[in-house]
């Protein structure tokens, strides 16, 4: 028997958006190299730098490093640097030019 639309569905173990994967997927991918620069955030999730990095900071702190497919160290290293990264800019400690 097939089951019907009004059953609840299981519980989810992995990240649950297609964007949650992405962004976890792109950091790992830029995080050797200190991360991506605003541009290539931009380009890729038409996202400012910080509406990025609390995204990908929540993901961080919602999923456990297996259910992202991160290893632990990584998994740590990321939310670590992530997190850095928001509460500089928000202290006003952003990496600026000065004129």
């Amino acid at each position: 028997m097939k089951p019907s639309s009004t059953c609840p569905s299981p519980v989810r173990t992995t990240p649950h958006s297609r964007e949650t994967f992405d962004l976890v997927n792109f950091a790992a991918k830029w995080h050797p190299y200190g991360g991506a620069s605003a541009e290539e955030i931009m380009v890729t999730f038409g996202l400012t730098p910080e509406l990025y990095e609390l995204r990908l900071g929540h993901a961080l702190d919602f999923y456990r490093s297996e259910q992202l497919h991160l290893s632990q160290e990584l998994h740590r290293n990321m939310r670590s640097f992530c997190w850095k990264r928001v509460e500089r800019r928000e202290r006003g400690c952003t990496r600026t030019a000065t004129p």
